[in-house]
């Protein structure tokens, strides 16, 4: 019994942070004059500076599509959808919509979360990562990438000038045994 309500608890704890960050788009402000970009969660705390006076937006990402032929339960299987380019100044982004399981009905089927990739140019800045949390230890998550390498909640980037490297700063959070979400930066220079 004591098994069973720690399982259950996990899994509610598990997909309770994760909605947070599924549920709604994620929030973008970007400043074209500096190619200076900032996405992260409403809700949720900006671990970064977003420069005062910038305007946040919902960042549009595309949905999946739906595949013609069905799971048993009658439902269509999903498909990735397209992927949009967003500018920035200098930077672009490609954004998609991710799921970790083509069968909604599945293991974690229900779930869809954005992804980015930043470009200076075309100079790769930060290579496709996923927008949510992910839970260690290896679960359904690995479908998409590594827990939390491949996965950030926030994510700040700066196209490279005269005077200095392009620079990305990602947050990241972990859902490591169901009850304990630890949080972690990063802050990369891009030579």
């Amino acid at each position: 019994m004591k098994r069973w309500i720690t399982a259950a608890l996990a899994a509610f704890a598990s997909t309770a942070a994760l909605a947070d960050y599924t549920d709604e788009p994620p929030l973008f402000a970007c400043d074209a004059a500096a190619s200076r970009v900032a996405i992260w969660f409403e809700g949720q705390d900006k671990p970064f500076d977003v420069a005062a006076g910038l305007a946040a937006g919902t960042l549009a990402v595309p949905s999946s599509r739906s595949s013609k032929e069905l799971t048993p339960g009658g439902t269509a299987y999903r498909l990735p959808g397209p992927t949009r380019m967003q500018r920035c100044g200098r930077l672009t982004l490609r954004l998609r919509s991710e799921f970790l399981n083509a069968n909604p009905e599945g293991e974690l089927g229900v779930f869809e979360f954005p992804s980015v990739e930043i470009l200076d140019g075309k100079r790769l800045l930060l290579a496709r990562t996923g927008l949510a949390i992910c839970d260690e230890p290896p679960s359904r998550w690995d479908a998409f990438g590594r827990c939390p390498q491949d996965f950030a909640t926030a994510l700040e980037a700066t196209a490279a000038t005269a005077s200095s490297p392009a620079r990305v700063r990602l947050a990241r959070t972990r859902n490591t045994s169901g009850l304990d979400i630890r949080r972690e930066t990063e802050d990369r220079r891009v030579p």
